[in-house]
């Protein structure tokens, strides 16, 4: 469907729940290899397309005594979960989140700040633990490899573990950390508790903005569940688990909602290629490139479309390591050079054979065994022509590019 028909379901949606509904789906295709405009994250961009729907309900006078963001993502940044859901909560009393299927780490955060969590059947939260990067995280081929707070943490408590190491010394434990931060750099670590703290505070501050006094016993139970106690970060969250360490908020879909949530999600499934996986080979076929527009984020409401829109053109490339380019290059000017050399030495031969033959023609009528002489040498001169004409100067490297790159042409909401 286009968005004229996900309107028609919006509204279906809103009327069955009497309220106004601003969906966030972002894609988390899977892609062979690493290009944009396959999969995205929440980001801080996105608030400014959410206030946009917000302006438009308030220009048309909607009752906006209730938004629900009905929400697909596998996370992103956390600081945005905070500013998103203190924007919409600026115009209006109550926010609700509808999920339809996997709202995981940054938008179970955003989760944790709404009134209401409607959940259907396939629907997941998961652990906000975060994962860190910066300057100081460690690297492998060139590239900053993210921390994991639980990592972090649960080395700390291996260190200590009676049943595996069992280190008790204080002593011991501080070589415990000092050969961590002989593999992590010190800042490294500090940005972990830093955001380990940070996400703790973020989560209790959005529990707190929608319980009344006599719930919020539980918040420190839930904060520790969603943080630590669930050691993976890719532990999925269904919602009868969810109510069990204290998430009271949580409302099951019933059947016509989860109908509406299945049919708007398997719409965004389908035009965005969610279950397709994308591999650059595959897209290019016998073409050496090839240009791909792609949607990552969807934001809209029954008033207006908000897509993120890449639009890049990929083609067969060499191996990105810059050693092998750099190989690749030499050998291609050596063959480029060796050519060229070739291409001179035939025709000094031409000239040569051209020579001899211009002074037989003197001496054939007295020595007419010489014809055959004069007939090779033409056909050298032939011969020699073909060559230096199928010679070429540059290497051929396409059995060599195996390799999909992308150019970016255009990035961008429309």
């Amino acid at each position: 469907m286009a968005y004229g028909e996900r309107k028609t379901l919006i509204e279906e949606l809103e009327a069955k729940r009497n309220s106004k509904i601003i969906t966030l789906v972002i894609s988390d295709r899977i892609s062979t290899a690493t290009f944009q405009g396959i999969s995205a994250q929440i980001a801080p961009d996105q608030i400014l397309q959410v206030i946009e729907h917000l302006k438009l309900f308030t220009e048309k006078e909607f009752p906006l005594d209730k938004i629900e963001l009905f929400i697909y993502s596998r996370g992103g940044d956390i600081n945005t979960a905070w500013t998103l859901v203190n924007t919409i909560r600026s115009y209006t009393s109550v926010f609700n989140v509808l999920i339809p299927m996997h709202a995981e780490s940054s938008a179970t955060l955003i989760s944790l700040g709404a009134n209401e969590i409607l959940m259907s059947k396939t629907a997941t939260l998961s652990p906000v633990d975060p994962t860190v990067a910066n300057a100081f995280n460690p690297k492998e081929n060139n590239t900053s490899l993210g921390i994991s707070v639980e990592d972090v943490t649960s080395f700390f408590k291996l260190a200590k573990d009676e049943a595996t190491v069992g280190i008790k010394d204080e002593a011991n434990m501080t070589e415990v950390f000092n050969s961590l931060t002989r593999k992590v750099h010190p800042l490294a670590l500090g940005n972990v508790k830093r955001s380990h703290t940070q996400i703790r505070l973020l989560s209790k501050k959005l529990l707190e903005s929608h319980l009344e006094d006599g719930e919020r016993d539980h918040i420190e139970k839930i904060i520790d569940e969603l943080t630590e106690k669930l050691y993976t970060h890719y532990h999925l969250i269904y919602r009868e688990e969810a109510k069990v360490f204290g998430l009271t908020n949580i409302k099951d879909a019933d059947v016509d909602e989860e109908k509406l949530l299945w049919a708007i999600y398997k719409d965004y499934e389908v035009e965005m290629k969610l279950k397709d996986i994308f591999d650059g080979n595959a897209f290019l076929g016998a073409d050496n490139e090839k240009v791909l527009e792609t949607t990552t984020v969807f934001i809209e409401s029954t008033e207006r479309s908000s897509a993120f829109k890449v639009k890049q053109k990929l083609r067969r490339a060499l191996n990105p390591d810059p050693n092998h380019r750099f190989q690749v290059l030499i050998n291609s000017k050596q063959f480029s050079s060796t050519t060229t050399n070739l291409k001179t030495q035939l025709l000094n031969i031409k000239t040569n054979a051209t020579t001899v033959n211009a002074q037989l023609a003197g001496l054939i009528a007295a020595t007419p065994g010489l014809n055959a002489v004069s007939a090779s040498l033409t056909a050298i001169n032939t011969q020699v022509d073909t060559l230096v004409r199928d010679l070429k100067e540059d290497l051929d490297v396409s059995d060599l590019k195996m390799f999909t790159e992308s150019i970016v042409m255009e990035i961008g909401w429309v």
